[in-house]
């Protein structure tokens, strides 16, 4: 299935999902239930059109108590959500990152970015093509952070704009594992078209966060995604595991750790930095049986492409006819 090539022209019909891990408030230990400090796994199941379901394999969030949960019952106490592992379950107040140390944590393996990344990469490549994941980092402890970015704006003194292609701010992630590439398809999107340099408004990450933005080459149409999350906590040494965890895109009220929303139409084309003609981000598209651009063999699964088109749903314009 895919959208119409030719009504769709100059549509983008990607779908972008946002995960946002929250920062934890509350006593780490109260009664039975418990905060994280330290490593939260979790999956992502996605389920398309026609009820087949794929998860991936497990990916890792840090959470870092705070120095205030030390007293297990201390209801002032915040974990905060990592983009990678310090290494330390230790209560204690997380540090400001200097460039330094972005760097060398860019390549680590626990890089959450990577690790979604990777995982989603690895389901069958008929049912993800061309995903890219990126995150911002709003938790509050560092000035703000995205990856890859070529830079991040500084609230108050920077044009969000300049920061797309020249330096601004105080730290950069663009000579990481995925590299910075200054195209539209690559580069952390656009959430609006006015000079608002307010962090959150710039990331499209609310204040507190650690948000992790999947891109999918497909409108959302049928697709439903969900995350399951299990974590241990570390209380004064002693280990136990949590209940299990299960938030879906469209659950409403939901009261854990992560909210999953797809936020791929609220993506801002940009004329000065993306050139004309102008693009429409409309990832709740309708697709069609082969893009309404060929014919289905049942048996096979397979489109047969009318003249003119191409590609395993017939949505691709080629002057050379089918093949």
């Amino acid at each position: 299935m895919g959208v119409d090539p030719i009504k769709n022209v100059y549509t983008d019909t990607s779908s972008v999902y946002r995960f946002s891990w929250g920062t934890y408030s509350g006593a780490l230990q109260d009664g039975a239930a418990q905060g994280p400090n330290g490593a939260v796994y979790w999956t992502i199941t996605l389920t398309d059109d026609y009820g087949d379901a794929w998860t991936t394999s497990a990916v890792t969030t840090y959470y870092d108590a705070q120095s205030a949960c030390a007293d297990n019952t201390d209801v002032s106490c915040t974990s905060v959500p990592n983009w990678y592992n310090d290494g330390s379950t230790a209560f204690a107040d997380t540090s400001a990152l200097i460039q330094d140390d972005v760097d060398s944590a860019m390549f680590l393996e626990s890089n959450i970015a990577e690790q979604v990344n990777a995982s989603v990469q690895a389901l069958p490549n008929d049912f993800v093509r061309n995903s890219y994941v990126w995150f911002a980092d709003n938790t509050g402890v560092n000035s703000g952070l995205i990856y890859p970015a070529y830079s991040t704006p500084d609230s108050g003194s920077d044009d969000p704009l300049d920061c797309q292609t020249a330096f601004c701010g105080s730290l950069s992630s663009r000579n990481g594992p995925s590299a910075f590439v200054n195209d539209v398809s690559y580069r952390f999107p656009l959430w609006t078209d006015t000079g608002d340099n307010a962090f959150d408004t710039y990331s499209n990450c609310d204040d507190g966060k650690l948000c992790i933005f999947l891109k999918l080459d497909d409108p959302v149409n049928g697709r439903t995604v969900t995350v399951d999350y299990k974590f241990q906590t570390d209380l004064d040494g002693a280990n136990s595991l949590s209940s299990e965890n299960s938030q879906s895109t469209y659950d409403d009220g939901y009261d854990g750790l992560v909210e999953i929303d797809e936020v791929g139409s609220s993506r801002v084309w940009r004329d000065d930095i993306d050139g004309t003609p102008s693009i429409e981000y409309e990832s709740q598209t309708t697709k069609h049986v082969c893009s309404k651009r060929g014919m289905c063999d049942h048996d096979t699964g397979l489109c047969s492409c009318f003249d003119g088109y191409s590609g395993f749903r017939c949505d691709k314009r080629t002057s050379t006819g089918n093949y």
